[in-house]
């Protein structure tokens, strides 16, 4: 398992020098997409969600959702209407304390705020804005729901005295609701399925074949700022560890511990009722336990203007009432855009149980994918 692991990640640290260095410019930005610009780092695109005296919230096209202090941005583009609340009149003496605009950019300097939009700029103290907020179109709700999703084809090819090939397939939905929001109306649903099928040959031995199936739910309500409540569901079908089904359910806590323009990080700790049954003449476990979990991505660079993107999850589930019983599992993940749309996925997953004296079992694998994201849609 660990060398198999140090090579893997050799591999990821190899091919991103292979890559070519990041455009300057994004030339094929679509127009109406606002813009942010932090002082370190790469501009990123997107939309923008929401603003206060203190931070910036903007949903980025690769999908996360970043939070920068106006200190940590240079400038703010917004391509659609917004509306700005403040404490006071907004420019000279008997202006009105809201101002409409029809695009506007936002600067942050020496603890004010210059806003230029319709052809005027006005400038206001930090302490002053109330809020900056997209304005909702006619007729529509304050409320707002985002989709997103993405589609993997992968596959790996090993020969020599023992052959291996490996095809599979996953499919990712995640609904944001309310993602500026600060307490239960920001919510959070994900679904994953997974499926794999390899083939595995050897000179002189029948060839075997293996099937593994994973599927997760998750669903997510905010309770203050990052603080999240959840409720999570999974099954797993693995015949190369002869477990025919391992099912979960249960729920926790959990946080974003951090986020900025590169890098997120977040944990949870979910209580789960865990149940194990198996294919061979090993008794079906059933047991309660904590799985708790950290997941990482980092932003390397940018490839024509599109993140090239590490990440890695580890999780860890500990068992209350069966003496011994543990499970561990790893993924590592390198994303590498091709367009804004599709990219190349490396991936190494390992999955370890040890449920009971005599029920040890390990399953590893490395795979090669291609990912369409589909376009999000409101």
């Amino acid at each position: 398992m660990i060398r198999r692991l140090h090579s893997t990640l050799l591999l990821l640290v190899i091919l991103p020098s292979a890559l070519p260095p990041p455009r300057a410019g994004r030339e094929d930005a679509v127009d109406d997409a606002d813009v942010l610009t932090p002082e370190k780092g790469h501009a990123l695109f997107g939309t923008f969600r929401a603003a206060t005296n203190q931070q910036v919230t903007f949903e980025t096209d690769a999908g996360p959702t970043v939070t920068l202090k106006w200190s940590e941005v240079k400038e703010l583009d917004v391509k659609h209407k917004a509306t700005v609340i403040g404490k006071k009149p907004l420019g000279s003496t008997g202006s009105p304390k809201s101002l409409n605009l029809e695009a506007a950019t936002i600067k942050a300097e020496q603890g004010s705020l210059l806003i230029n939009g319709d052809g005027n700029t006005i400038t206001v103290a930090q302490s002053d804005i109330v809020s900056i907020s997209p304005k909702a179109a006619e007729g529509t709700a304050k409320r707002s729901a985002v989709w997103r999703g993405s589609v993997t084809g992968k596959g790996s090819l090993t020969e020599g005295t023992q052959s291996q090939q490996t095809l599979g397939a996953q499919v990712y939905i995640r609904r944001t609701q309310n993602a500026e929001a600060a307490d239960w109306q920001h919510q959070v649903t994900t679904l994953i399925l997974e499926a794999n099928n390899s083939l595995l040959s050897q000179v002189g031995t029948p060839s075997i074949r293996i099937d593994s199936y994973d599927g997760t739910f998750n669903h997510q309500v905010y309770l203050w700022k990052s603080f999240y409540a959840d409720v999570m569901a999974a099954g797993y079908h693995n015949s190369s560890l002869n477990l025919y089904l391992e099912q979960a359910y249960g729920g926790g806590i959990g946080k974003n511990v951090y986020k900025d323009d590169r890098n997120t990080l977040s944990a949870s700790a979910d209580f789960l009722h865990i149940g194990e049954h198996f294919t061979v003449s090993v008794p079906s476990v059933e047991f309660t336990g904590v799985l708790l979990r950290e997941d990482y991505a980092y932003t390397i660079t940018y490839v024509r203007d599109n993140p090239l993107t590490f990440a890695e999850s580890l999780s860890y589930t500990p068992a209350f009432d069966l003496k011994n019983a543990w499970q561990l599992r790893g993924i590592v993940t390198l994303s590498i855009p091709m367009t804004k749309t599709f990219s190349t996925t490396v991936s190494y997953f390992d999955d370890y149980m040890e449920n009971a004296p005599k029920v040890r079992k390990n399953f590893s694998t490395t795979s090669l994918g291609i990912t369409y994201t589909l376009p999000s849609h409101k």
